[in-house]
């Protein structure tokens, strides 16, 4: 057997996030599930760079406050977490933004995320308990932007 017979099957491609999220709108309106693998940190402690979210197509029940979604607004994609529901305004926050906040439609709302791959353990992030643990990280935001201000001051001498 060649050395070449797995070629192709692990390779990594790069592609812009425009072609690659288009893509991925393709196969979860096709009713898929996909995997795609994190890049930033705008959602941790709970996912973090490089670990893996499956997702899969947003129904009308899956919108709620806590759910982690995938939204495109004005040709930015962001995976956050829904943190407040006003009418047809949906309010976003990363779990490790401290203050930015994105306001979206329902329509511009893709997938929602169903479990976290980290390494080779999976979770379930719509557990109540990691909803309840996000809900705390959020709700004391002030005081971990006070923390982060406090840490900046201390390194400047």
């Amino acid at each position: 057997m060649s050395s070449n017979s797995n070629q192709g099957f692990n390779r990594v491609v790069r592609i812009n996030n425009s072609d690659f999220f288009n893509h991925l709108k393709t196969y979860l309106d096709e009713g898929k599930k996909i995997v795609f693998t994190v890049s930033g940190n705008s959602m941790y402690p709970f996912i973090k760079n490089g670990d893996k979210v499956l997702l899969k197509s947003i129904e009308l029940d899956d919108i709620k406050k806590g759910r982690i979604v995938l939204a495109c607004t004005n040709g930015q994609f962001f995976l956050h977490r829904i943190v407040a529901i006003h009418a047809s305004k949906i309010i976003l926050a990363g779990d490790g933004n401290l203050v930015q906040h994105e306001v979206v439609e329902i329509k511009e709302i893709w997938a929602i995320a169903v479990e976290v791959i980290y390494r080779n353990w999976v979770r379930n992030v719509q557990s109540p308990s990691l909803i309840f643990f996000s809900r705390v990280w959020y709700r004391i935001r002030p005081i971990r932007l006070l923390i982060f201000k406090l840490r900046s001051l201390l390194r400047i001498k």
